[in-house]
């Protein structure tokens, strides 16, 4: 495979990752322009373990020999370890099938309006094109059906195949591995059903790249650095406090609005609220708001070692809490030769109905009234 030239930047501004949100929202790439890059630990920690994941696979090494090592500015820790393995040896196993094994790729996807994204893993399986895509969060699980980053990855690495290449295959596979979250989602689509997603693309990231202001409120917002300047997101939360919730005048089209873009609001308000709070200590002043002093945090032991000999000598064993007992699935990694009687001593409890939006995978559940829901399960 050819793939994209070192000179590219490190971020793309109409990136893979961002896809979600510039795709829904132009407006975001054109309030967003200027503003920094932040990272968070968590996103720290992810680069980490990208990093040993990568070299553990193209150099044959145990995630294990990493612990205590600083990797890109990050100390990995041993409770890092069992979740890189896990992808690590996932990769490995999807590998025996491949003639063609790509770690950390970076392609081009579409030059012209300078959009490329780096694989975690490329493989060729026969007449079939293999992306995997590592999330090392635990905050929230990612599905692989109609991923739009999987997606683009996926046509990156097909466009950058050799022609003789290109005409082998016929599916393309795209798998989410979650190891942190027990998630692993796969999903598979045609050649050409990946064409038409990339037609969408075209047109917008031409918009995304002509300084629309068309701004649209969904569950991208989350990770747009404009939420503060969103007027969408203003105009949202004003009607909504306009608003009166008489049920004579609000109708259920209206409350169904209000849950659509719940979430979005939610992330809007605690960002303004994050912004007023950084300018107030800043020195700011805003008419009708103040700073306080809040109430102390909870009383914690300075030194836990020294407090524990001390008590330990003085109180006895009454001063620890009870041993907890670890998950199921926990318990399955430490002993897997152990999974059939660990289930045999565990329950799971059934699963809940819960409203999403139309565009959410899942079977739609039917209520007649008066009854129970009765669930409508596919093949």
């Amino acid at each position: 495979m050819s793939t994209a030239k070192e000179t590219q930047p490190a971020h793309s501004e109409l990136g893979p990752s961002g896809a979600s949100r510039w795709m829904n929202c132009p407006g975001s790439v054109t309030l967003s322009k200027g503003k920094p890059n932040t990272s968070s630990d968590a996103a720290k920690e992810g680069t980490a373990a990208h990093a040993v994941a990568e070299e553990c696979l193209i150099k044959k090494l145990d995630p294990k020999s990493f612990v205590g090592k600083v990797v890109e500015g990050w100390t990995i820790t041993q409770a890092m370890v069992p979740h890189i393995s896990e992808y690590v040896d996932m990769v490995n196993g999807e590998s025996a099938f491949a003639s063609h094994v790509g770690i950390e790729e970076r392609f081009i996807i579409l030059e012209e309006f300078g959009i490329f994204g780096t694989a975690d893993a490329c493989l060729i399986q026969g007449d079939m094109l293999h992306v995997i895509d590592l999330k090392f969060g635990i905050g929230i699980s990612v599905d692989a059906y109609k991923n739009k980053q999987g997606m683009l990855y996926a046509w990156g690495a097909y466009d950058n195949l050799k022609a003789s290449d290109k005409k082998k295959i016929k599916t393309v596979r795209i798998t989410i591995s979650q190891p942190r979250k027990n998630n692993h989602s796969t999903w598979a689509l045609p050649i050409a059903d990946l064409e038409l997603f990339m037609h969408e693309v075209r047109e917008a990231a031409a918009k995304a790249s002509s300084g629309s202001m068309e701004c649209n409120i969904g569950e991208w917002c989350r990770w747009c650095k404009a939420k503060v300047e969103c007027p969408a997101q203003f105009e949202a939360v004003n009607e909504m406090a306009q608003k009166t919730f008489d049920p004579v005048t609000i109708t259920d089209k209206d409350l169904v609005r209000v849950f659509m873009i719940k979430d979005a609001v939610k992330k809007y308000i605690e960002a303004v609220d994050s912004y007023l709070y950084q300018k107030a200590t800043s020195g700011s002043k805003f008419e009708g708001l103040k700073l306080v002093m809040g109430r102390k945090g909870n009383q914690a032991w300075e030194d836990k070692s020294e407090s524990v000999e001390f008590l330990e000598s003085m109180v006895g064993d009454e001063v620890f809490k009870e041993r907890e007992l670890k998950t199921p699935t926990q318990i399955k990694k430490l002993s897997p030769e152990l999974e059939k009687e660990i289930d045999a001593l565990t329950f799971r409890p059934d699963a809940k109905m819960k409203l999403v939006s139309e565009a959410e995978k899942g079977k739609e559940i039917t209520v007649n009234a008066g009854s129970e829901a009765q669930a409508i399960f596919g093949s």
